[in-house]
Order: structure tokens, then sequence, then C-alpha cells
């Protein structure tokens, strides 16, 4: 390997971890060393290609191998300062000496700087698993000396079968991998909606970064928004049925199923129709009114109400349409005759006024 200059004092590689330690997600594990101390010093890899894990971190307390299993979303490397590639890969350590490759990411070109690099990547990784890094060979990253244990691969290598290293020694490579862990559900907000969809539900649980998906029995949420690393809102989508159905998160480290499930409910029956009272039918018959006594005009509107009309008018000597007044009626008051059938009726005169008698 190509020593470079040394570019990485304690108070430059500490500034840049601040700005590091800002960026990354509290609930992310690391897997590698630190890259916030130390006296390091930077090497071009200076073969056709250089693959470096560390075997032992010198007790710094880091993690040497995932504990959970996740995704890889991001890397950091100190002593970037040349160009080249980077390939992160994930891998099962064997006994000092040698490793076994199991998986690879997509290579990222490197950007020079002094401080400390950080790259974006999407690397599926069991726990128990370590983190390898492959380098161009133009590429360079730190060396913190006299710590821990790295091993180094030269060349292009297979990716199956155990590899014995090239190279092992007593120092720490300076780069290390940031892992997503599968996400887990504790609870939802609300455990029940309408089939037509458009209920609000609030997610809890854990590792609810970078959500590619939440669905309600396997059907896409309307929408979703994450609010913290433990919290995301989802907006249930239609339902065709009334039904109970399982709400699953999907972020980019896995899939998790919440153990609680939502119910779909049918929207209530309609009210029945208020019942309307028809107006009474209209009689079926003309009902005689008692006409004794009455004018011709006042019977005739007594027996129009009754659905009944004016007969035959017959009047005695003296009595007048005007004056006269109902002696006779051709029916007996109360009698049920057809509607509109017709009343005969007899006028007698008005009985005259008496005359006053003056005395002479």
């Amino acid at each position: 390997m190509k020593l470079l200059p040394r570019a990485f004092l304690g108070a430059v590689v500490a500034a840049t971890a601040l700005i590091l330690c800002g960026s990354a997600s509290a609930a992310n594990v690391i897997v590698g060393p630190s890259l916030s101390s130390g006296e390091w010093e930077t090497y071009e890899c200076g073969f056709g290609s250089c693959i470096f894990a560390n075997t032992d971190l010198g007790g710094t307390g880091a993690n040497l191998t995932s504990p959970v299993s996740g995704t890889v979303v991001r890397f950091n490397i100190l002593g970037g300062l040349t160009q080249g590639t980077y390939t992160l890969r994930s891998m099962h350590l064997s006994p000092p000496g040698a490793a076994f490759f199991t998986k690879k990411s997509a290579s990222v070109a490197a950007v020079p700087n002094p401080g400390v690099q950080s790259y974006s990547t999407s690397l599926p990784v069991a726990a128990g698993e370590a983190i390898g890094l492959g380098m161009s060979e133009t590429a360079s990253v730190a060396f913190l000396e006299e710590v821990g244990h790295l091993a180094l691969w030269t060349g292009e290598r297979p990716e199956s079968g155990p590899e014995v290293a090239s190279f092992g020694g007593p120092e720490v490579v300076g780069f290390n991998a940031e892992i997503q862990p599968a996400p887990t559900i504790a609870s939802l907000g609300a455990t029940s909606g309408p089939t037509s969809g458009g209920t609000s539900v609030t997610i809890t649980g854990t590792d609810l970064e970078n959500v590619t998906g939440v669905s309600f029995g396997g059907a896409p949420a309307a929408s979703f928004k994450s609010e913290t690393e433990g919290q995301l809102t989802a907006v249930a989508p239609a339902n065709a049925s009334a039904a109970s159905v399982s709400v699953s998160v999907t972020t980019v480290a896995g899939k998790a199923i919440a153990s609680q499930t939502f119910k779909y409910e049918a929207p209530p029956a309609p009210a029945p129709a208020p019942v309307v009272t028809p107006p009474p039918a209209p009689p079926a018959h003309c009902l005689v009114p008692n006409l004794a006594g009455k004018k011709l005009e006042a019977a005739k509107k007594a027996l129009v109400g009754r659905k009944c009309k004016l007969g035959t008018v017959k009047k005695l000597a003296g009595a007048t349409a005007k004056s006269g007044k109902v002696s006779k009626q051709g029916a007996k008051p109360g009698s049920k005759l057809a509607v509109n059938a017709k009343v005969a009726v007899t006028l007698k005169p008005a009985k005259p006024a008496a005359k006053k008698h003056h005395k002479k």
C-alpha cells in the first residue's frame, strides 16, 4: 500500500466526527471503529483492488459485527483523499486470517475530502455479520496503527468459499457502517374505521425510518408520513367489505406486521323514512244536512258542504227565493246518498211582521 501524507490530526477528526454524529440517525447501529480520535494515517490501495475488514477493534467498545439484522443505509470513511471507488460488503468472519464473503453493495465513486465522508447505500446484513470495505487501486482510507487487528485481501476474489487474507496487521481501518434494524410495530392508534377508508392511524414502534410502504390487508395505504423514528401516520384505504385485516410497515431494513388488526366496519343502515299519514279520504257519499228553517242560499251551502247538491225548489204561495225558508226537504236529515245527489226543498213564505195598531 502507498502511504499518503499525514492529514488527520485529532482536532480535525473530532470536528468532522461531530458533524457525522449530528447527521446520523439515533436509531441506527454503528458497526466499526469510532472515527473521532487518534493519529490516523492515510494509504492508497496500491494493488488492483483491496478488501479490508476489521477483525478486532482493540477494545474500543464499538461493534465488530452487527448485533441486529437490518440494512446498511450509510457508510463513513476517513482518509478518502484520492479518487477511486468503494464497494461495501457483508461477510462472515471465520478464524483469524480468513473470511467468507456473502454479499456486496453497488460501488460508489470516492469524492476526495479531508474530513469524514458519508455515502448512502442499501446493503442487507444479518446479525453476526461483519462489514468489509472494497477499494479500487487509487482509492484511499485511513488506518490507526497499534490498535486492534485487520485483514486485507488483494486482487479480485470469488464471492464464495473461504479466502485466506493476503495480510493481517495490528491496526484498524478507518470506516464504519450505519445499520438500520428491521422495524417493529408496538401499537395502532386506531383499530377500526369505515369501509370507505380515510381513517388516520398512528403507528408506533421502533426503526420506522426510510419507510417504503404501509399496507392494510395487502392494500397500500392511501398515504403515509413518518413523524419520528418511532412513529408514523397512515391513512387507511377503502375496503370492499367489512373485515379485520393485518397492518404492515415496510422499510429498507425489512417488514413488520402489527399484532393488532384493523377492523373495517360497514356504514350504518339508513334511517327508515318517516311515516306520512295520508289525509282522510273525502266522503264517498252525500250526508244530507237538516235544512229546516234555512233560507235558500244557506241551504245550498249546507248541501255543498256535505257533498250534495240543491235539487228542485218548490215555493209555496207568498214564498220567494230570497226570503222563503225551507219547510220540507226531499231526503231526511242524516240520509246517505250518492255524492252530488240532488235534494229537493220546499220554501214557505217568511212569517210577516206584526202590524202595530195606532189609536186615533
